[in-house]
């Protein structure tokens, strides 16, 4: 079977990143809902890594904005999903069952509790959210190669997520390992 490659990295410069990165925390500080804004992970590889923003939220409140309507191809580009929300009063025990890494403040109150997101994570959760994302990524493959369609950048982002999800389970050797 061949297979076809689709949506090819593009590079993208990191300022463009963080041109949007600042559009979309003033768009989001800018409502009476929004306590923090965060951008999560890091832009290693501009073109194939995306952009990941965290909207931590009052307690009780409602928000209805897609930071992704109104966006331009390019930007839509960089942050390829919309923001992750989390209520002010549910971080803490949400961190048992979350990974909130490499967070940066861009807008609203530093909410200090997010600096050590694993410290109170049981193991076992650990390797159920690295079990969850390997078939993830295994599915979305498959289904991929069935269709003869690999959409390349995506699949370079999910090899990177496979060595952070085999650091999870402790997996330091072997034929996946070596691959990856």
């Amino acid at each position: 079977m061949r297979l076809k490659f689709i949506n090819y990295p593009k590079y993208t410069p990191l300022a463009e990143y963080d041109k949007l990165t600042a559009k979309i925390a003033k768009q989001l500080i800018d409502l009476d809902e929004v306590v923090s804004v965060y951008r999560m992970g890091s832009i290693k590889n501009p073109g194939i890594s995306d952009l990941d923003i965290v909207c931590v939220f009052k307690d009780g409140s409602k928000c209805m904005l897609d930071v992704r309507n109104g966006l331009n191809a390019l930007e839509k580009n960089i942050l390829t999903h919309g923001s992750f929300g989390i209520n002010e009063g549910n971080i803490e025990q949400s961190l048992n069952f979350n990974f909130l890494t490499n967070l940066k403040l861009l807008a609203g109150k530093d909410l200090n509790v997010l600096k050590n997101p694993d410290v109170n994570m049981d193991g076992w959760v650990k390797h159920q959210i690295a079990l969850e994302f390997l078939l993830k990524m295994y599915i979305t493959l498959d289904i991929q190669i069935a269709y003869g369609i690999i959409k390349l950048r995506s699949f370079l982002l999910q090899g990177k997520a496979v060595i952070f999800d085999l650091e999870l389970l402790n997996v330091n050797n072997g034929e996946l390992y070596d691959i990856v």
